[in-house]
């Protein structure tokens, strides 16, 4: 699944480049950055959809079963959704802010829900937290789950907001983190997500 999205991203990623910049789809930079950042304004934005495209097509070619991963999908391309929206505003009126803070979040909350309640409602899962390193659960209240679980996808989105902008921070960052929570997903029985999570990885 990871070099699936690799070769994805190599055979198409050129082409995308070089069409973004014709649409002139380029990134605006903030004056209150550093000096040095002001000569990347004009670079190429919305790559994040040839990664979201990637992801998806490398993860329903090599996933034998499509369970839990279709809800994977479901939050990667709607957070992707959010992103394009962002990035077309930011386009259009050519300035280096696009949705409102507080329209994002609403956007990612929405989502993560969705999420949180598929989770709440499938009987194999549940409630409950597993204690890492401990092989313990703790059953959770409904409403404290949602809210957990909600916090926890939302915040992780936002986590890629402190390293986003700098070249290849946040694709090198993520593309760590995704081969751990691989080998985490494979290790606890879920091959599907173990596809997903390495598809990011080597779409990153």
């Amino acid at each position: 699944a990871a070099l699936v999205a690799f070769a994805i991203i190599l055979l198409l990623g050129p082409a995308t480049i070089r069409y973004l910049h014709r649409l002139k789809f380029g990134q605006h930079v903030r004056d209150q950055g550093p000096a040095r950042h002001q000569k990347k304004s004009g670079t190429p934005t919305m790559g994040g959809v040839l990664i979201i495209l990637a992801v998806t097509v490398s993860s329903l070619l090599m996933s034998e079963s499509h369970t839990a991963l279709p809800y994977a999908l479901f939050v990667a391309v709607g957070y992707g959704l959010i992103g394009l929206i962002d990035d077309f505003i930011i386009v259009m009126t050519k300035r280096s802010l696009g949705l409102r803070a507080r329209q994002k979040l609403l956007g990612q909350i929405l989502v993560a829900l969705v999420l949180a309640f598929h989770v709440l409602s499938e009987p194999r899962l549940g409630s409950c937290l597993l204690i890492p390193f401990q092989g313990t659960f703790v059953h959770l209240p409904s409403w404290l789950f949602l809210v957990v679980a909600t916090t926890t996808v939302v915040g992780s989105a936002n986590a890629v907001n402190i390293t986003d902008g700098l070249d290849g921070l946040a694709a090198g960052a993520t593309a760590v983190a995704m081969t751990v929570y691989a080998i985490v997903a494979y290790t606890f029985g879920s091959g599907e997500l173990a596809v997903f999570a390495a598809a990011v990885a080597g779409a990153c």
